[in-house]
């Protein structure tokens, strides 16, 4: 999925900025996973290089893509790749940007390291931070970077993508929308499966997530929409064995453990 959907504001904020040349060295893009932080930012690298906000099928030059590594870390040696790149004169862009994707994954080493870029960046250094943990960064770099948040997306509005785009058939669109929760990026994975909806298996953050609302919206007691929010919130920041985590939140909706 290349094309963008939502986030209309930021998009207005950020040809502004580009058109005048006041980008800032450093943003944290945060907000839900599945709502289109990430693409987002590819949509930025392909202004900067091409002069228009829609992806193309052209290389990016001037651009770095970090993601965690199979032990699900972004350690040191990211960092090191990193410092090399943006000192480095940009070819075609007037930036050189690199892109942190799932940066809640950083080590505390590579936290420390990056705040030191941070503090003392190249003139023309743009670093994209992207998470759905903002909680996860340490505040002195947390304070260094311009914070931006995507929202996720009205009921009313997934629909009117879903059935312009044709993603899935009519008759799955609601169920895929219900699922989703106001997650683009969700709904596309959803819609392109090629079993039922029905019958596709929730991840273990949908399974929260669905827990949360139901618990909140039938007036249950604080502490056990809370207990589910810390569940969440702990499921992202560190490796959890999702079998024992969907135990746990089986028994709490049957038994109802305040």
């Amino acid at each position: 999925m290349n094309m963008l959907y939502g986030h209309e504001s930021h998009r207005k904020g950020f040809e502004i900025l580009i058109t005048n040349n006041a980008l800032r060295h450093g943003y944290l893009f945060y907000g839900d996973a599945h709502i289109g932080k990430a693409l987002f930012a590819r949509h930025i690298l392909h202004r900067l290089e091409y002069g228009a906000f829609e992806i193309n099928d052209k290389p990016l030059f001037d651009a770095l893509w970090i993601a965690p590594d199979e032990k699900k870390n972004i350690g040191i040696d990211a960092v090191r790749a990193i410092k090399e790149f943006l000192w480095t004169t940009p070819l075609q862009s007037t930036r050189r940007s690199v892109v942190i994707d799932e940066a809640h994954m950083l080590t505390r080493e590579a936290q420390g390291a990056l705040l030191k870029i941070v503090e003392e960046p190249p003139l023309h250094a743009l670093l994209i931070f992207i998470t759905h943990d903002k909680d996860a960064f340490p505040a002195p770099l947390l304070s260094r970077l311009n914070r931006i948040y995507f929202e996720r997306m009205k009921k009313e509005k997934l629909i009117e993508v879903l059935v312009k785009e044709q993603w899935c058939a009519p008759e799955h669109i609601k169920k895929c929308v219900e699922k989703a929760m106001g997650r683009i990026g969700r709904a596309y994975t959803l819609c392109k499966e090629e079993k039922n909806i029905e019958n596709s298996e929730s991840s273990l953050q949908d399974i929260l997530q669905e827990n949360i609302v139901h618990f909140y919206k039938s007036g249950a007691c604080p502490q056990t929409v809370r207990w589910l929010l810390n569940r969440e919130s702990s499921l992202r920041r560190y490796n959890l064995n999702p079998v024992l985590q969907k135990k746990a939140i089986e028994f709490k909706k049957v038994y109802k453990v305040q």
